[in-house]
């Protein structure tokens, strides 16, 4: 058996990487007073919105621009870990069992794919004794993606990312790095 580990976490930096690009593109270009323009009709030829709607409604489009960019570039970057962590799991279980292909632990690594993803790492914890560093940053970012997704960016009990949080309107999001912002 060979595991090629570095391709394996490429995959999950890659990942990362777009996440991190898509979701600068996508707020900078909500952010930016001189990008107005939502129509497509010059390139597709269809136009579902008439020319010329008022700067408050193109606004309300930017900020939902802008909320949509950040929830996919989180579910962009969770599923790219989820990946990573999927793969692991494949490689530690067939060490484990010594097995001699992914076949002979399907039944291990189906049963680990239907776990949530927080559980997961938990999991690869508790049976690999391996330190997730980053566990509660983890698990704060996927509720703040959980929140933005199903609540529409207002944070709920059951998904509460902050105890100190000012109000059920604050999305607290934990994350490593250092103060310049390299991981």
């Amino acid at each position: 058996m060979r595991i090629e580990l570095d391709k394996i976490q490429e995959r999950a930096l890659k990942g990362a990487r777009r996440a991190y690009v898509f979701m600068g593109l996508g707020v900078n270009a909500a952010l930016d007073e001189r990008l107005n323009d939502y129509q497509l009709s010059h390139i597709t030829s269809i136009q579902l919105l008439k020319d010329g709607l008022d700067q408050d409604t193109v606004t309300q489009f930017k900020e939902a621009y802008c909320e949509w960019t950040i929830n996919s570039s989180l579910r962009e970057l969770l599923e790219s870990f989820q990946f990573f962590i999927e793969e692991v799991y494949l490689c530690l279980i067939m060490i484990k069992k010594n097995a001699a292909s992914p076949l002979h632990v399907k039944a291990d690594v189906r049963r680990f794919d239907k776990k949530p993803f927080p559980s997961k790492l938990a999991y690869l914890e508790e049976q690999f004794s391996i330190p997730i560093e980053s566990l509660e940053s983890l698990r704060s970012i996927n509720k703040a993606r959980n929140c933005i997704t199903h609540r529409g960016g207002v944070e709920g009990v059951q998904n509460s990312v902050s105890p100190t949080a000012a109000s059920q309107t604050d999305v607290f999001v934990q994350a490593l790095g250092e103060v310049d912002g390299h991981l």
